[in-house]
């Protein structure tokens, strides 16, 4: 396998990784792992793994208690 066949497996990765960020309250690096995965998803135009990144950040900022940024999000 090339690196390029391996964006989404490693998204997916980064994905987890700020799941259990979120789990463990370090809400900072959790927002840096969403973004990173986010930006695998992208750049294979994984659009199913995109709106799950959406729906990870828009539930940190219901978290954080911005809920405009979270309606943003969904």
């Amino acid at each position: 396998y090339s690196r390029a066949e391996l964006k989404t497996v490693i998204g997916i990765l980064w994905l987890d990784e700020g799941i259990m960020r979120v789990e463990e309250k370090k809400i900072p690096e959790a927002l840096e792992a969403f973004q990173k995965a986010h930006g695998y998803f992208m750049e294979e135009r994984n659009w199913y793994c995109h709106l799950y990144c959406m729906y990870w950040y828009a539930h940190i900022y219901r978290l954080q208690e911005k809920y405009p940024e979270a309606e943003f999000h969904l």
